[in-house]
């Protein structure tokens, strides 16, 4: 039990529409007061192990007033982003669920949680707080792009899409890019609906 009443923790590795429908209007108030962006990816197709729990629901009564997922796309570490109703934050909802969050990666092997926070969320950096042997991991930057043609590609420079056949160049990239990747990243993109994948060579050679 924390707070007013006891937090029910619901957890899965898949969220139904009406959850997500939920998690999305918790994520607009818990976002409106300090203007934040990082919305939560609500689904697993990427995460090294779909069978683990990645998705932590609070609830008191029939409220969802907390949400936790993480992303695991190896078993190096999993990037937590979580979110607490205004009214219902610092009475232990978000450690709550951490702390089942936790769990569930000791059981598949991830190695650490990281927490991916906002620089300009006071709520989060105020979370930070309660720990204190956190060190920053890294930084990441947000990047779009806002209309106009895209330029061609210079000479020699050429692009393919991720393909079985491929697979094994895009692979080797990968791998020297981000050193213990096994493949299932890769596999993931290729199986995915939602995403694509992309090759970029330089006078034949994969780049």
């Amino acid at each position: 039990p924390v707070g007013r009443m006891p937090l029910k923790i619901v957890k899965t590795n898949c969220l139904q529409e009406p959850q997500k429908a939920e998690v999305r209007a918790l994520e607009r108030e818990a976002f409106r007061g300090e203007g934040l962006k990082n919305t939560a990816f609500l689904d697993n197709e990427l995460n090294v192990d779909r069978d683990a729990p990645c998705f932590y629901l609070g609830y008191e009564g029939e409220r969802l007033t907390a949400f936790l997922t993480v992303f695991f796309p190896d078993r190096k570490d999993g990037e937590v982003n979580a979110f607490t109703h205004p009214e219902f934050r610092r009475q232990g909802r978000f450690s709550a669920l951490l702390r089942e969050a936790e769990a569930d990666l000791r059981a598949v092997g991830v190695a650490q949680p990281v927490l991916a926070l906002e620089p300009q969320s006071g709520s989060g950096c105020a979370a930070l707080g309660h720990f204190p042997g956190a060190r920053l991991l890294r930084s990441e930057y947000r990047m779009s792009r806002r209309g106009g043609d895209v330029p061609p590609l210079r000479e020699g420079l050429s692009v393919a899409e991720l393909s079985p056949e491929t697979r094994e160049q895009y692979l080797a990239v990968s791998q020297r890019a981000y050193g213990d990747e096994d493949g299932s990243f890769v596999d993931s993109v290729m199986q995915s609906e939602t995403r694509r994948g992309f090759l970029l060579r330089e006078d034949g050679a994969p780049a």
